[in-house]
């Protein structure tokens, strides 16, 4: 598939911020970010222009890897100290305990989706030297209750396994030049008998026009690959009773094209 290749405005509109990113993408071309789709350039520019942005999709659509990458670029730039990784461990009161090591050691597979995009734009021997100094730093959703956060990039993810009293509490935490991405799909909430939170905030949003850009990603956003694309069309498609796949996506995986 093609990709359409961003401006460099689209990243920034401070010339001292740009020349710093520029100089970044020059020394490490794995910090220049892409976008493959429409909906991916409006994500890309939704997080350059806000200070908080709402995005919705299913897996392969670039929904966790695109502020990863950004969130990079700003940390090597210095236009923030630190990078914040959170998300709601639905499943770790049962196994994070009878994993090995410590407490870092036990989260880091929940917080996988991350560092393997960050490793893999900076080299392993950078983020280790990140994560020692702080500069890179995984918080549970549930340990933020009485935290503030500052100078940084926050990046709350599977924000629909979130209740409404998990996300008033991680958006109150924000200060001062914090960028931050919710993202998640409220189709695959595991919470069970509660209310999906980030429903909620999506529609105070669109109830008092706050100025949250909210980036929802459809099947054709699907970039991870045809097979990624093709699964998740099929399990849609027959929960909802569908007998055939949409066209786009018999196209996609039509052998031969």
């Amino acid at each position: 598939m093609a990709r359409k290749k961003l401006d460099e405005k689209e990243f920034t509109k401070s010339p001292s911020k740009k020349k710093k990113f520029v100089a970044e993408v020059k020394k490490n071309p794995k910090l220049e970010l892409f976008a493959f789709t429409p909906k991916q350039g409006e994500y890309i520019s939704a997080i350059d222009k806000s200070a908080t942005v709402i995005t919705l999709g299913s897996a392969g659509t670039g929904k966790t890897f695109i502020p990863t990458i950004k969130a990079v670029q700003m940390l090597e730039s210095n236009e923030i100290s630190k990078i914040i990784l959170t998300r709601p461990l639905v499943s770790v009161g049962k196994t994070a305990g009878l994993l090995p090591g410590t407490m870092d050691e036990k989260l880091e597979p929940w917080f996988r989706p991350f560092l393997d995009v960050i490793i893999e734009s900076i080299g392993f021997g950078k983020y280790e030297c990140h994560r020692k100094n702080g500069k890179i730093v995984f918080a549970p959703l549930e340990q933020m209750q009485g935290r503030s956060f500052k100078d940084a990039f926050i990046i709350l993810d599977e924000a629909q396994n979130c209740t409404s009293f998990e996300l008033k509490m991680f958006l109150t935490r924000l200060g001062e030049n914090c960028k931050t991405v919710v993202d998640g799909d409220v189709r695959q909430k595991s919470l069970q008998e509660k209310k999906c939170g980030l429903a909620e905030v999506i529609a105070m949003i669109r109830l008092y026009s706050l100025p949250i850009p909210i980036v929802e990603f459809t099947l054709e956003d699907v970039v991870r690959s045809d097979q990624c694309a093709m699964w998740i069309s099929a399990f849609e498609s027959y929960e909802h009773g569908e007998s055939h796949l949409p066209a786009f996506v018999q196209k996609r995986i039509a052998p031969g094209v």
